[in-house]
């Protein structure tokens, strides 16, 4: 899963330069524009991540 998770983040990284973020929401006028992650907890409790999760 991670793989996946690991190929996701790197194949949709160029997008982040397309769109805005919120700037009335002032934590994220303050967060980086190219950041992107993932993190998935499935019904077992496994956790999955890649990329800017925290």
């Amino acid at each position: 899963m991670n793989d996946l998770l690991n190929r996701l983040v790197k194949k949709n990284i160029p997008e982040t330069k397309l769109g805005t973020v919120a700037s009335y929401i002032p934590a994220l006028d303050k967060a980086r524009k190219d950041a992107l992650g993932i993190y998935i907890i499935d019904n077992e409790g496994n956790e999955y991540f890649s990329g800017d999760y925290e």
